[in-house]
């Protein structure tokens, strides 16, 4: 029964008159009580429990069975639903445990707002989307009323995407270099900067900042952003360090060709690599210039430096030269 009704019990006997009643409860005598009839006005909670009744006369006395009298009050929460993060695509469960004489109905909410056919103790949400995310509640109801779990806020987990990738930049030796890039994603987001694949030991900020560089700073450089659920690559970004050329050994003329060595001024090593990028020029006033090579072509490497031997020099009784990196 609810709340604030009104029962009446009542038995039938038979027997030699005059018949005489006594109402119990859970056992327990109830004064007053001595009719056929027993009637409980505006039940409260506290009226639960097993009713009998002692029917008897001169004779003898016969007690009845039981009547069960159950008052149903609302649901109460045992454990309630609590915060949760899931990846993006994963499978996430909500639930709530509850307390009720008879079975209740659940009707989760979002926002506040009805989810249809969400009318489980669980609430299972598949796929996680970022449509997902935001405040979770469940009613839970019986005939007598209704109780609201608390909010629960479910945050659903992106991996990181870069947002800005790192550029190429060409720099003279002993200028800064730096490479920036931004990620969305959850945080926290770490970063890891990379040169040629292989990560830089203490590089774990959204900037790489290179100072004074040189020769061999000269590399791809790009950066992995990981979070709890996924990762990211950047692109690699080409890193070009040029240094001024000293010219070496020049020979020839006339009817030889003109051939010279060129290395750094530093006395760095060159690599094969490097060819494609010088452009060698050739002049016979210093006022006008030729390109006798470019993208490496006619340079041999010999010991970090290269060699050029310019074909077009025949018979020419002076020429000068100078080598540009670019």
């Amino acid at each position: 029964v609810l709340p604030g009704t009104n029962i009446v019990l009542e038995v039938i006997a038979s027997g030699s008159l005059p018949l005489n009643y006594l109402w119990q409860k859970n056992g327990q005598v109830i004064p007053g009580e001595e009719g056929r009839t027993l009637s409980l006005t505006n039940v409260a909670p506290t009226d639960a429990g097993f009713y009998s009744v002692a029917v008897g006369n001169a004779l003898g006395v016969v007690v009845s069975s039981f009547a069960d009298v159950t008052v149903i009050t609302p649901p109460t929460i045992l454990i309630q639903p609590t915060n949760r993060l899931g990846a993006l695509g994963s499978t996430l469960a909500l639930s709530v445990s509850a307390l009720s004489q008879v079975t209740p109905a659940y009707q989760w909410r979002f926002q506040q707002v009805p989810l249809a056919g969400a009318t489980n103790s669980t609430l299972v949400l598949v796929g996680l989307s970022l449509t997902n995310q935001g405040d979770y509640d469940v009613v839970i109801t019986n005939p007598a009323g209704s109780v609201t779990s608390q909010e629960v806020s479910v945050m659903v987990q992106t991996p990181p995407s870069l947002l800005q990738q790192p550029v190429g930049a060409t720099v003279n030796v002993g200028q800064n270099a730096s490479f920036a890039a931004s990620s969305a994603g959850t945080g926290p987001l770490n970063f890891q900067w990379m040169r040629d694949g292989v990560p830089i030991p203490g590089q774990t900020g959204s900037t790489l900042f290179l100072p004074g560089v040189a020769r061999t700073d000269q590399a791809t450089y790009s950066v992995r952003v990981d979070n709890a659920v996924g990762s990211a690559i950047s692109s690699a970004a080409p890193l070009r360090v040029l240094e001024s050329q000293t010219l070496h050994s020049l020979s020839g003329g006339k009817l030889d060709h003109f051939q010279f060595h060129f290395g750094d001024q530093s006395g760095g090593l060159l690599t094969a690599d490097d060819a494609a990028g010088f452009i060698v020029e050739a002049s016979t006033n210093l006022r006008n210039w030729t390109v006798v090579s470019s993208n490496g072509v006619g340079l041999v490497l010999t010991n970090g430096q290269f060699r050029f031997e310019d074909i077009s020099s025949v018979i020419l009784p002076r020429r000068y030269y100078r080598v540009r990196e670019q």
